[in-house]
């Protein structure tokens, strides 16, 4: 879920791979303070899930970080979180920094466990990240999953799932029915593995979380917030599913909240 930074993001689409005048200043300064450090808390809530280890290892193509992390309390069906990758922003920009986001999925996450998983920066991206860190899906930190996005300045890519192999294309539904209808949620989700093209990506399982206007994850009980089976599979690279989110109508008081897609296999 890409959260911008206005005029930054803007101008860094613009100039994505281009390096003039202007663009040395984010590139040098030293943005260390901002990257993850073992012992780090990343748990949402109750979870108590620490950083052991935070690698970053922008040389690789695709760009990524390592991470290794430590399941410290009960047993996780599903761990959520993101790693923020920070890219350069012209020198006249009001930002630091240039954020974009790729997300840390767990599933099964048993306790005491120590997993070690390596997140790839965001595909579409011509120029190396500066920097990465673990950030946690709450409070101000959340990003609604969004589709893909015409504007004056280009399409915008999707929120990108599955270590960057599936987008959402679109998001549709209705969070605040009127009496008598049921609230619904649909993604359409694409195949966008360009480096397995051919490869089917089967076996999806999916969670929504719904976060109230204050960033707090809203109770709605394990088991609404088990993982479930999408049920379909994405054949070859630009071949969509769409997914209709399941058990909606049981659950009051989602108008308002912003629901974050989780996907793994």
């Amino acid at each position: 879920m890409r959260s911008g930074l206005g005029l930054a993001l803007a101008v860094a689409a613009a100039l994505a791979g281009c390096k003039t005048v202007g663009w040395g200043e984010s590139q040098e300064r030293d943005f260390s303070d901002k990257v993850t450090k073992p012992g780090t808390a990343v748990g949402m809530g109750n979870e108590k899930v620490t950083v052991v280890k935070f690698e970053q290892d922008f040389k690789s193509d695709p760009p990524r970080a390592i991470v290794t992390l430590k399941n410290e309390g009960g047993p996780l069906e599903l761990f959520s979180a993101d790693v923020e990758f920070g890219y350069a922003v012209p020198a006249d920009s009001f930002a630091p920094y240039d954020p974009d986001f790729s997300p840390l999925d767990i599933a099964d996450f048993k306790a005491g466990d120590t997993q070690v998983v390596a997140v790839n920066a965001p595909a579409g991206r011509t120029v190396r990240p500066l920097f990465a860190k673990v950030v946690v899906t709450e409070g101000g930190q959340v990003r609604m999953t969004a589709g893909r996005e015409s504007s004056s300045r280009g399409l915008r890519r999707g929120t990108t799932l599955l270590r960057g192999s599936v987008e959402v294309v679109s998001v549709s539904g209705n969070l605040a029915p009127k009496e008598g209808e049921k609230p619904s949620l649909l993604y359409v989700l694409e195949h966008v593995d360009a480096a397995k093209p051919k490869e089917e990506i089967k076996g999806m399982r999916y969670m929504v979380q719904f976060f109230g206007q204050d960033g707090n994850l809203l109770d709605l009980g394990r088991r609404f917030y088990a993982l479930k089976p999408v049920g379909k599979n994405l054949s070859a690279m630009g071949d969509q599913c769409t997914l209709e989110v399941s058990g909606l109508d049981a659950v009051p008081g989602l108008a308002g909240s912003k629901p974050v897609l989780r996907l793994t296999q």
